[in-house]
C-alpha cells in the first residue's frame, strides 16, 4: 500500500517526492530503532517499489518522449530553488508561507505579512524577487501578494496562519517540558519530522504567483501537523472530550 500511495503522490504532485524522503528516513529511523531487521526492510521497500511502479511508468515514459529525460529535470530544475545559500532559503519559505496565508478577510492581516516578509528580507539583504528565488515568468511578489479565487492562486490562509500558531505553540510546549523535566509528547518524534518536512516542502520550492498550486502536499501534511500539535495543547491542559 506505501508504495501505491507513494505513486499517487507522485502523478498527482510530483514535489510530494521530497516530502515522501523524509517520511521515508523516519520510518527506517523508526524500524530500525525497533530492531527489525534490514533484509526484511529491503524486501519491504522492493515490494513497495513495484507497486509503485504501474503507477509512475507512464508518466516516465511521457517526461523521456518530450523532455528527454525520464524526470524532466530540465523543466524541474526551473520550478527548484535555485540556490540553497541559507538566507535565501529562510526567504523562499517566508514567500512561500506568506502567499499561502494572504487572507480574503483581513487586509490588515495581509499588510502586516507583506510588511514583514520585506522588512526580513532587507534585514538579509536580499531582494526580495531574486531570479534565484522566483520563477522565471513568475511575476513579482507585489504582483500577486493578494486573496484570488482563481483555481490555481488560491491561499489557504488557515493552513497558513494555523501552521504558524501551531509552530508557536509546539516551541512553548516542548520548551517546558524540556525545563521542567516533564515526559515530551508521545507524538513528538513524529510533529519534528513533519515539521522538517512542511519547511523543507515550503523550501524547495521556488516561489511563483501560482505557487500554491505546487504547495498542496505541504498544506496535507500541515493539517496533520496542526491536528497533533493542538492535540499536545488538549493534553497538556487536560481538556477531556479533544484528544485523539
Amino acid at each position: 500500500m506505501a508504495g501505491s500511495i507513494a505513486g499517487i503522490g507522485y502523478i498527482s504532485k510530483s514535489q510530494i517526492c521530497v516530502q515522501m524522503f523524509f517520511i521515508a528516513i523516519w520510518l527506517l529511523a523508526v524500524r530500525l530503532f525497533k530492531k527489525d531487521k534490514a533484509i526484511n526492510l529491503l524486501g519491504f521497500a522492493g515490494i513497495a517499489g513495484m507497486s509503485a511502479i504501474p503507477f509512475v511508468l507512464p508518466s516516465l515514459i511521457r517526461n523521456y518522449k518530450f523532455a528527454g529525460d525520464i524526470f524532466a529535470a530540465d523543466h524541474f530544475s526551473t520550478i527548484a530553488i535555485g540556490t540553497w545559500k541559507p538566507q535565501y532559503v529562510i526567504l523562499n519559505i517566508l514567500k512561500n508561507w506568506a502567499q499561502t496565508s494572504v487572507t480574503h478577510t483581513s487586509i490588515a492581516v495581509n499588510t502586516y505579512i507583506r510588511e514583514f516578509v520585506y522588512s526580513f528580507a532587507d534585514a538579509i539583504c536580499v531582494d526580495l524577487n531574486d531570479p534565484l528565488i522566483t520563477y522565471s515568468g513568475g511575476g513579482t511578489f507585489d504582483a500577486y501578494f493578494s486573496p484570488s479565487y482563481h483555481c490555481d492562486m488560491a491561499p489557504a490562509p488557515a493552513v497558513g496562519i494555523g501552521l504558524l500558531i501551531a509552530i508557536v505553540i509546539g516551541a512553548l510546549l516542548t520548551g517546558y517540558c524540556l525545563a521542567s523535566k516533564r515526559k515530551l509528547s508521545r507524538h513528538f518524534d513524529l510533529e519534528l519530522v513533519l515539521l522538517l518536512t512542511i519547511l523543507s516542502g515550503f523550501a524547495f520550492v521556488r516561489w511563483q504567483g501560482w505557487v500554491t498550486r505546487l504547495l498542496l502536499p505541504v498544506y496535507m501534511l500541515s493539517a496533520i501537523y496542526i491536528i497533533l500539535v493542538f492535540n499536545d495543547l488538549f493534553g497538556f491542559f487536560d481538556i477531556k472530550g479533544l484528544r485523539i
